[in-house]
Order: structure tokens, then C-alpha cells, then sequence
């Protein structure tokens, strides 16, 4: 889904502006979204979320839907929920990590014009004021996103993750899921009381539970699919 984002970078793009897009049709064919530990609660109301691990690095998604197909979108490119996670919202810019444990800003270059929206740099190649709301804002994601990663990594170590697979055929599309991660619910008996205490003081434990639950909205997805206008459930 990120497939046309690019560095943004102060001599290609000195004299481009941004138009952001009024809806969301550029997320019509998206079928998942990374997103944060302040979003894993709120997300789990209405997406299934899951967790992954790529070598030592974790991250949290949330399922949008299959078959290239969007079910959270209307044809009209409003969004079906109240929930809408950050790096949409963020669209067109994303970020990348760096090895260093910062960030690359990036762009959907489809997004750049010549003469309309706004200004991303000054004459002397400095950050427009636009700019600098925008690297907040990805400031913050990214360190959201951080902070998930330091969760699971933590939890991973107790044993409470474990293998979920997801295979189904839907009216839209298909969807087979392997090798992504879910709270291994069963584990938490062999916890020791120190440690699930400490987990309890971190604020993992209701987003450990929240994101097993949440994974009854894979059942819901015809549903989501059909309906048309904000879900009113």
C-alpha cells in the first residue's frame, strides 16, 4: 500500500506542494495498517488486530480486509467507523525506521503538485510551518508505534505470544494469513505473580486481551462489507 511513497527530500521536492485527498479512496484496495499501542484498544472494537515479527523487530496491524479490498471504505471514500487509524490519517505522508532508531518522512508522490495545497519547504530548503505540523504528528506515531514494539518484545520473552493463522473465503475476496502472532491466553497461568503485576502497571493487559477478542471481527467482515454510510454499531 506504500508502494509509491518516497523519501521526501529537500532538493527533489524544494518546489512541490501537497494536496492531501479529501476521502479516503486511495485506501480502497489497503488490507491492513500498522498501528500503535494507543490505538490497539480503540482498533480492536472494529478491526481484527494482530501482532508480526520480522527478524527481532514486532509490530501491531490492524486488518482492513481482503482480496485487495478495502471493507472499512465507502464507495463514496468516507470511512465506515468512528476509529480511523493514525497512518491513514497521515496519508500521503508514512515514515520509514532507520537503523538508527529514527525516521524517514515519506511521501506518495501522486500527491505533489506545482501550484495548489501547500508548501513543504522554504527558499533556503528549510521545513515549511505545514511541514512541521506534519513531522510532529509522524513524531508522535512513531513513537507509538515504538512503544508497541517494546511491549511485544517484553511479552514475547513470558511466552505470551503464539502462532495465528487465518484462512477464509469471503463474497470479496480470500484472505490467508500466516505466521502473524496473537496473546497466547492460555500462558498467563504460568506467569509469576510479580511479573503479571508488572505487566498490569505497563498497561499491557487489556490491550494483551483486547487484541485476542478483537479477532472475533474477522466473522463481522461480510457485514462491514454490505453496509454502506457509518456502521451505527
Amino acid at each position: 500500500m506504500f508502494a509509491n511513497m518516497v523519501p521526501l527530500d529537500p532538493e527533489r521536492h524544494a518546489h512541490k506542494r501537497i494536496l492531501r485527498p479529501s476521502g479516503y479512496d486511495f485506501a480502497q484496495s489497503w488490507e491492513l495498517i500498522p498501528i500503535g499501542f494507543s490505538e490497539i484498544v480503540p482498533c480492536s472494537m472494529w478491526y481484527p488486530v494482530f501482532f508480526a515479527r520480522r527478524e527481532e523487530r514486532y509490530g501491531v496491524f490492524a486488518m482492513l480486509g481482503a482480496g485487495n479490498t478495502n471493507i472499512f471504505v465507502n464507495p463514496d471514500g468516507t470511512w465506515k467507523t468512528g476509529i480511523i487509524p493514525s497512518l491513514v490519517r497521515a496519508y500521503p505522508f508514512s515514515l520509514s525506521p532507520t537503523p538508527e532508531g529514527d525516521f524517514t518522512i515519506l511521501v506518495d508522490e501522486s500527491a505533489l503538485t506545482e501550484e495548489k495545497g501547500e508548501p513543504l519547504f522554504e527558499e533556503k530548503g528549510q521545513p515549511s510551518p505545514y511541514l512541521e505540523n506534519i513531522k510532529t504528528e509522524l513524531t508522535r506515531i512513531a513513537q507509538d508505534l515504538h512503544r508497541a514494539e517494546s511491549m511485544l518484545k517484553e511479552v514475547a520473552e513470558e511466552g505470551l505470544l503464539t502462532l495465528l493463522s487465518v484462512k477464509h473465503s469471503f463474497t470479496f475476496g480470500s484472505l490467508d494469513l500466516k505466521n502473524a502472532l496473537t496473546t497466547n491466553m492460555h500462558a498467563f497461568i504460568k506467569i509469576k505473580p510479580e511479573k503479571l503485576y508488572y505487566f498490569n502497571t505497563k498497561g499491557y493487559l487489556p490491550l494483551l486481551f483486547t487484541q485476542n477478542f478483537s479477532l472475533r471481527n474477522f466473522a463481522l467482515f461480510e457485514i462491514f462489507k454490505e453496509y454502506q454510510g457509518q456502521i451505527p454499531f
